[in-house]
């Protein structure tokens, strides 16, 4: 009975001290800290958004108008025959990629028909001077002495050279009426277009397309190949309209290849005066000289324009409605102004912000008014 009783009594005390202990942790520490306030201020830390972030630094930034294009050669051009013959190979192959110096034949087409025709157009030219020499040492004299050394100096495998000049009205109808002239002109045709059986080069070059092969018949009119000027090309480049007036004429262009450290210097030599109406932009030409350039490479450049001071360079996508980005003020995003000075599709050049800001650096919506975040600095562009 004894025993019974301490056991009860002693669960009354383990009941009592339960609940002392209860109320003691309910109404505060023995301290005076409060647990329930330090919870709260750990939900608060444990809840600010993690971003990335830039310290602004307002500095003079230079902007660059951006120039592309593919290498065309300076001289080209498509060669194609004027007269019908088989296409002979008399020293050079015509043949992609072979080169020829300025003057040298590139294309010789048969000629022998052509050149006996002629000849037998000079001889009978000849006998009619023959018939007529005679009467001008009777009829005028004054002038047959200068018409005998022409007849003989007549070659029939040279040019014909240029007739004497007659001094009165009457020598010329007596000449006309002997069909002296008629002939000498028809001669000079045939001479023309004997030339046109050998084709030359304008210009130093290399053979770009040889359409027909030797052996060929050639027919007036036909395409036989291509023909490009080498070490002197012309880069066409788009410009905006907007960037157009940092471009000009004589302006000194560094251009590269892509994917190498080769670099040419070019020159502004032209600027279409027509903008395209598609995409409102100007051809620009640059000239570039250097035996290292290819026809076809592709080059990529850019010539300064525009430098503002007291800027700053930040990603585009962080922009928000165009002229607002999000600034951490006492580790509160802020959606501030800002003045876009210019803009390209990944970049943007601002100002109106503070020198040392915080800026948040990720997209528009990593943040929000009011957000409470823990910026983590990278450096600035």
């Amino acid at each position: 009975m004894k025993r019974r009783k301490i056991f009860v009594i002693l669960g009354v005390l383990v009941l009592a001290g339960a609940i002392f202990l209860a109320t003691q942790l309910s109404s505060g520490s023995p301290n005076g800290s409060q647990p329930g306030k330090s919870t709260q201020s750990s939900q608060q830390v444990t809840a600010a958004i993690v971003v990335d972030a830039m310290k602004a630094e307002m500095k003079p930034i230079q902007t660059f108008v951006n120039l592309t294009g593919r290498l065309i050669p300076e001289d080209k051009i498509e060669i194609y025959a004027e007269v019908t013959g088989v296409l002979q190979n008399r020293g050079k192959s015509f043949k992609t990629g072979i080169y020829y110096r300025r003057g040298q034949v590139l294309v010789n087409i048969d000629s022998e028909e052509a050149r006996q025709n002629l000849v037998a157009q000079k001889s009978s030219f000849m006998n009619a001077l023959a018939k007529v020499v005679p009467d001008l040492k009777i009829d005028y004299p004054d002038i047959y002495p200068e018409w005998r050394q022409y007849l003989l100096e007549v070659d029939l495998q040279d040019r014909l050279p240029a007739l004497p000049e007659v001094e009165t009205e009457q020598q010329k109808l007596f000449l006309t009426g002997r069909n002296i002239y008629t002939q000498f002109y028809n001669i000079r045709q045939l001479e023309t277009r004997l030339d046109k059986y050998q084709i030359r080069a304008p210009f130093s070059g290399v053979v770009t397309e040889a359409a027909i092969n030797e052996g060929t018949l050639v027919r007036a009119g036909q395409k036989i190949g291509e023909f490009a000027q080498t070490g002197i090309f012309e880069l066409e480049a788009a410009v905006g309209i907007d960037e157009l007036p940092f471009v000009n004429t004589g302006d000194k262009v560094k251009l590269s290849p892509t994917k190498t450290d080769q670099q040419f210097t070019g020159t502004v030599s032209r600027i279409n005066a027509r903008v395209e109406q598609e995409t409102q932009t100007v051809k620009v030409y640059i000239r570039l000289q250097n035996p290292g350039l290819k026809a076809g490479m592709y080059l990529e450049g850019k010539i300064e324009a525009e430098t503002y001071q007291d800027a700053l360079e930040v990603p585009k996508e962080i922009l928000v409605d165009e002229n607002k980005i999000f600034v951490v003020k006492d580790s509160t995003a802020r959606l501030t102004p800002v003045e876009v000075l210019d803009a390209t599709s990944e970049e943007a050049i601002i100002a109106g912000v503070e020198e040392g800001a915080i800026l948040i650096q990720e997209s528009k919506n990593a943040a929000f008014e009011g957000s409470k975040v823990n910026p983590v600095l990278k450096s600035s562009s």
